[in-house]
């Protein structure tokens, strides 16, 4: 962390509620907490969160202290000098921001990579986009994709058939 941004989270902390200010956690320390946060989501088997607002409060109701992470994320994109519109584009790209570095710590946080691929098949991306995009980090790759779509139908048709054999 730069020793600028360091010294804005500890002015601003010295501004804000006291109780919080002998909890200032770095970049890793921030990460590491939304990631266990979300791992658990996931093992719960919670579905991706898109709207930052709510992505923010579900964050800060398990930890108070992402509060100022937050603060920083959201004054960072110059929400002032936005539009209504831009910022909730902006507000969707935080939130992807957050899943992406989060999955970088540990690839099995979320789902999110794996939803945007499976957007991105049902609007007929070919495959060799969906791999390239994959060779970025941004989604997983197309084999992965068709394997979960796979899995997802085999699944239906299972319920499917105990659903009908119950019923008979």
């Amino acid at each position: 962390m730069s020793s600028e941004f360091q010294q804005h989270v500890l002015d601003w902390h010295c501004h804000s509620e006291p109780e919080t200010s002998n909890n200032i956690l770095s970049f890793s320390q921030t990460i590491s907490i939304l990631t266990d946060i979300l791992y658990e989501r996931k093992c719960k088997e919670l579905p991706p969160i898109w709207i930052f607002k709510e992505f923010r409060a579900v964050m800060e109701s398990e930890d108070k202290r992402l509060k100022s992470f937050f603060n920083e994320l959201y004054l960072s994109t110059n929400p002032s000098k936005k539009n209504k519109n831009t910022m909730e584009k902006i507000s969707k790209q935080l939130v992807f921001l957050c899943y992406f570095i989060c999955g970088i710590r540990n690839k099995f946080v979320n789902n999110a990579k794996q939803d945007l691929g499976m957007y991105l098949d049902s609007t007929e991306t070919s495959n060799l986009t969906i791999d390239t995009l994959a060779m970025l980090g941004l989604i997983t790759i197309s084999l992965i994709i068709s394997y979960h779509k796979n899995a997802v139908s085999k699944k239906h048709s299972k319920t499917i058939e105990s659903r009908i054999s119950f019923e008979f």
